[in-house]
């Protein structure tokens, strides 16, 4: 009699099983999406205070400009070499500001390598338990 109860134990057990683990996963999405919706929030401010800053180092940099054409025709350098000056000046700037971005970005992986090999050693580590 003991072992025809045996299989049913064991058959609760595993559905026991499967049904915690299919809560524990919706619970994990569940957090997921929370998190998101609050990184998605959190993003959006940040941008919004992105593009203020932009706008306000706009604003800087041209008058930044305006201060050393006028320095420079102070000291008698003619207007219009003087406002040539300033730009080549802050396009090379630019330039170079620009082109190490985007070495920067060319080299920045947008796979997220830990997690993925933590994803991996961790069905690794399922695989060797369950012994599939």
């Amino acid at each position: 009699m003991r072992r025809s109860e045996q299989p049913s134990s064991t058959l609760a057990l595993l559905v026991d099983v499967f049904r915690h683990s299919s809560r524990l996963v919706e619970k994990e999405i569940e957090l997921a999406r929370s998190e998101l919706r609050a990184s998605v929030s959190r993003a959006g401010v940040a941008l919004a205070l992105l593009v203020f800053a932009a706008v306000l180092a706009m604003v800087a940099l041209n008058l930044l400009a305006g201060f050393f054409v006028g320095l420079l025709v102070q000291n008698g350098i003619a207007p219009t070499l003087a406002t040539v000056l300033v730009a080549v000046g802050f396009g090379l700037v630019a330039l170079v500001l620009g082109l190490r971005g985007l070495n920067d970005l060319k080299s920045a992986t947008p796979v997220p390598e830990q997690t993925m090999a933590n994803l991996r050693q961790d069905a690794a580590i399922l695989r060797e338990k369950t012994n599939v």
